[in-house]
């Protein structure tokens, strides 16, 4: 049929195919993406029999292009933020004023999508040289990850699952790598911050705790004491006007 008639252009020309029936439609039709399609819904895993009831959903959230651009646009700071904070560019603020600008200038949500893909692919790309991924050594990759997201709900489980290996294989292999187990590098990290934020600020214990990843304040208090043989108020009495 395709080869006939070229490619579709909505779900609906399915029910055109010969020999495709009704059932046969609301059964595949979600599988198929078309991109080009003027509803939005065609290019989701939507199945039609369900349309009517995301369309009031997304009436019921009020969503409009205005909103979506909103959005963008904060999404867009966000982003901004990042390429400041890896990459040195020199022109930013011209850089945002025109993407605002070709935002401005758009006035569907399919045409904002597509911007935001091309957008964020470049951004990927720009990237990629600056990122935690770059290297090859998986090991390395979890160290930096760890040094730059510390202050997170790290797990052995949620590390191995991002780095796509075995949790058993990533605890050997961790320790023949480093000669330390996960959560000690963890800890060690975590203790080294928290070190610095009682020397360098008047932050309260629980708030150190806090922003270095320790939400129980006497874990921290646990764990420190383990690490330099003084309790947080001491460190910060000793070390803390120096």
């Amino acid at each position: 049929y395709r080869e006939e008639n070229g490619a579709f252009t909505t779900r609906k020309q399915l029910l055109k195919v010969p020999k495709l029936g009704p059932k046969a439609f609301e059964q595949c039709a979600g599988f198929l993406r078309v991109p080009e399609s003027k509803s939005v819904l065609d290019n989701t895993g939507v199945h039609p029999e369900s349309y009517g009831a995301a369309e009031k959903l997304l009436a019921a959230c009020g969503c409009t292009l205005a909103d979506v651009k909103y959005y963008c646009d904060v999404l867009t700071e966000q982003c901004r933020k990042i390429l400041n904070a890896y990459i040195s560019i020199t022109d930013t603020v011209k850089s945002s004023s025109s993407m605002l600008n070709v935002v401005s200038h758009i006035f569907t949500i399919r045409e904002l999508e597509d911007y935001y893909l091309r957008f964020f692919l470049n951004l990927t790309t720009l990237l990629k040289p600056n990122s935690v991924y770059s290297i090859d050594d998986v090991i390395e990759k979890i160290k930096i990850y760890i040094q730059r997201n510390y202050q997170k709900n790290l797990t052995q489980e949620f590390i191995s699952s991002l780095f796509y290996i075995n949790r058993s294989y990533l605890s050997t292999l961790f320790k023949a790598r480093t000669g330390q187990k996960f959560v000690d590098y963890l800890n060690d990290v975590r203790i080294s911050k928290s070190q610095e934020l009682l020397t360098q600020s008047d932050k309260k214990m629980y708030q150190v705790a806090r922003s270095v990843g320790y939400d129980n304040v006497k874990y921290f208090f646990r764990i420190f004491k383990k690490k330099t043989g003084e309790s947080p108020e001491r460190w910060r009495l000793k070390y803390g006007g120096k």
